[in-house]
């Protein structure tokens, strides 16, 4: 059996990446140090930091509402193993309706600003519901957490001029 070479099986399983392949090209050229590779949206190796989110355009940044950290409510603590509410935010959301979404509470806050329905929906009543739990002491699951997070941030959600209802979907 004839030894293999790596070189040769990369360019088989490389070939077709780049222009044309519906992916962006690949510049190979040997003046280049570095070997860079952008990956388009939707790709199945998003960057961790990502969270499986599309990136923001740089002319849209800071367009769309978001937490404002500088209007936190100072009567709802902050939990014992977080050092802010920034740091809170970064919690990754695992309630069973956002489990598969991998948002953060400041992301899924930051999509209810935004005018998602069901996002605003969920947290309000997460917050009308666990709140009241989560400033009587310790809580021990996410639901209440969450609901803590809502409260401290100080968020106003926005207020929709027709009330939500069920979106019937016809055969």
């Amino acid at each position: 059996m004839p030894e293999r070479r790596l070189d040769d099986d990369w360019e088989v399983m490389t070939a077709g990446i780049g222009a044309g392949a519906g992916g962006p090209p690949v510049d190979s050229s040997e003046e280049d140090d570095e070997f860079q590779y952008q990956m388009t949206y939707g790709s199945p190796f998003l960057p961790a930091t990502q969270g499986g989110n599309p990136p923001v355009p740089e002319e849209n940044r800071g367009v769309s509402p978001g937490v404002d950290y500088s209007r936190v409510n100072p009567d709802v603590r902050i939990p014992k193993n977080c050092k802010t509410a920034m740091e809170w935010g970064r919690t990754l959301v695992t309630l069973p309706k956002w489990k598969s979404f991998r948002v953060t509470y400041e992301g899924l806050v930051n999509q209810a600003l935004s005018g998602d329905d069901a996002a605003c929906h969920y947290l309000e009543w997460l917050t009308k519901t666990y709140g009241p739990k989560y400033l009587a002491g310790p809580v021990k699951t996410q639901g209440p957490d969450l609901a803590g997070y809502v409260l401290h941030v100080n968020v106003e959600f926005p207020q929709r001029e027709e009330p939500v209802e069920f979106r019937r979907q016809l055969v």
